[in-house]
């Protein structure tokens, strides 16, 4: 039995296809187990200079990979303003913070 980490990386190596090992890698995040993104990103490593990053650069490689399945941060985040209870969390916060750098900004203009 392999990782999820390692077939990952085997797809890569194998298939060459980003866009379909990205599926197989959001289906994996999907599931209970947890896959450990510093190590697939050693894992990657020998592979990046074959997708255009630099010799090595591993990490470059799981971030592109990570954009074809729509798992990146920013995509993590903007599911995370979807579900109503954080977004409107975030919304509070956010809010909170503007009037507060808008009072410090008004202050600072008052003779």
């Amino acid at each position: 039995m392999t990782s999820i980490e390692r077939t990952v990386a085997d797809l890569v190596d194998e298939i060459g296809d980003l866009s379909l090992v990205g599926d197989v890698l959001a289906d994996a995040t999907r599931g209970e187990r947890a896959v450990d993104l510093e190590h697939l990103s050693l894992l990657l490593t020998p592979f990046a200079a074959s997708y255009g990053h630099p010799r090595g650069d591993g990490p470059a490689l799981l971030e592109q990979l990570r954009r074809s399945a729509g798992i990146d941060d920013i995509a993590a985040a903007r599911a995370l303003v979807q579900r109503p209870a954080i977004g409107a969390a975030l919304e509070g916060i956010v809010s909170q913070v503007v009037r507060e750098q808008l009072r410090t900004i008004v202050a600072g203009l008052q003779p």
